[in-house]
């Protein structure tokens, strides 16, 4: 129990499908190969149908085909293979006239239309066809070819995969598997193909019942260990295999010759049987999926709310931020602006006291300007005609500017012809005041620049 505790859902499952493949009952055994695999379970089971590629690999109680011989059956180990071995030199010249008799015999045959081909039986020393993984895969459509040219295509839907494959299918969609095991060398096989698998009705009835359908020739390494797993005595040979808890199960097996209407009735008989249970499985299936689908709902719910609640905290970080920067702004700009306002003071009280007395009036070139200021209050100023207009400027300066802000600029401007002096070193003579002239302070803006 500690074993299995260790283990992942995932890791548990491949293993109840390992010992449903494979009928291997050893637990350590099974999770040492599942392991040594890194739980890959197409890989692992190949590996247990590798190990019956020859006759020295397979169990004393395996049913062996038709053409093979018990010569390995009863001593093992190197002795065994160098009496062969001996044995095989010392008849060379008697087996070798009549392997290439037979191989001019085989060739010679392959030009025969396919329904009156011979079937090869395999040599004498190899009772089944190593397979590689790619073999495997291919397997299922080789099968399904040669049966074709030779019977025909009126037949039930074969599964193109292999045996490990159409378990995993039968069990994940909670269908019955029907098995059918095939074997070239016995004389009940050519009519069993022909008129059973043949038969329009049990096709059909097939169809119908949504039953999986896998074959395989049991010349091939995986198609006769699996007809050790179903323990297939007689041929043609078909077994049943339905979900049952957590795993399959082999609930019925045909062997021998039958009609079709016979493998109907044994069919229908085990879906009465196993309908109730499967019924169950489904259903259980199908509360533990509503489960899953609302988890699922709950879960995308949650993230959806959760994305909504990084987005809105975002957009709230995003204001804040935006808000401290403008705060820090207007903040910089109070403090410039109280800046400006100092120095302005400053350079308004500096001008005051440094401010030049008004000329007299008896003194030649003389400018008489008439000021009016931004509150209506209008001065009458003298200057003389070599002052500049800074000097002009300086003098309007130390006046009270209101309504104007502190630290807002002003220009001095002639209404008419509207003029805006903003030459500083401009003489009034020059600028057309002299001798007199009528001038208005306004509040800057960029256009009078």
């Amino acid at each position: 129990m500690d074993t299995l505790d260790r283990l992942t859902a995932d890791q548990r499952d491949k293993l109840q499908n390992f010992q449903a493949i494979t009928n291997q009952e050893d637990l350590d055994a099974a999770l040492a190969i599942l392991e040594n695999h890194g739980w890959d379970l197409q890989r692992s089971v190949h590996s247990v149908f590798e190990e019956v590629g020859t006759d020295d690999h397979l169990p004393e109680d395996a049913p062996q085909p038709a053409s093979s011989t018990s010569t390995n059956s009863t001593t093992s180990g190197g002795l065994q293979r160098q009496t062969v071995s001996l044995w095989t030199l010392l008849t060379l010249p008697v087996t070798l006239p009549l392997r290439i008799a037979w191989a001019i015999l085989s060739y010679a045959a392959s030009f025969l239309p396919p329904s009156l081909r011979p079937i090869p039986r395999p040599p004498a020393a190899q009772t089944t066809r190593s397979t590689t993984p790619r073999d495997l895969k291919a397997a299922a459509a080789r099968f399904l070819l040669d049966f074709e040219q030779i019977y025909g295509t009126l037949h039930p839907q074969f599964f193109q995969g292999t045996y490990t494959q159409a378990l995993q299918k039968a069990k994940s969609e909670i269908r019955y598997l029907l098995v059918y095991l095939h074997s070239p060398e016995h004389d009940d096989t050519s009519g069993f193909c022909r008129q059973t698998l043949g038969s329009e009705s049990l096709s059909s009835f097939l169809i119908q019942k949504n039953i999986l359908v896998w074959a395989g020739d049991v010349r091939n390494s995986e198609e006769f260990q699996v007809s050790n797993i179903l323990s297939a005595t007689k041929y043609p040979f078909l077994a049943i295999i339905a979900p049952h808890q957590s795993s399959l199960k082999v609930v019925e097996r045909i062997e021998g010759p039958c009609s079709p209407d016979e493998v109907i009735a044994a069919v229908t008989r085990v879906i009465e049987q196993v309908d109730p249970q499967l019924l169950s499985i489904r259903a259980e299936r199908q509360a533990r999926e509503q489960a899953r689908m609302i988890r699922e709902q709950q879960d995308e719910a949650y993230q959806a709310s959760l994305r909504a609640d990084q987005e809105k905290e975002r957009r709230a970080r995003e204001e804040r931020e935006k808000q401290e920067k403008e705060r820090e702004a207007a903040e910089k700009a109070e403090k410039n602006r109280e800046a400006r306002i100092e120095a302005k003071k400053k350079r308004k009280q500096h001008l005051t006291d440094t401010l030049p007395a008004e000329p007299d009036a008896s003194e030649s070139q003389l400018s008489k300007l008439s000021i009016r200021l931004p509150s209506g209050e209008r001065v009458v100023r003298r200057f003389r005609a070599d002052d500049t207009m800074q000097n002009l400027y300086d003098f309007v300066e130390t006046r009270d500017l209101l309504p104007l802000e502190f630290d807002v600029d002003f220009v001095i401007v002639n209404t008419y012809p509207r003029k805006v002096y903003v030459n500083m070193e401009e003489t009034l003579r020059d600028a057309g005041l002299v001798p007199n002239a009528s001038l208005v302070v306004e509040e800057k803006i960029e256009e009078d620049e």
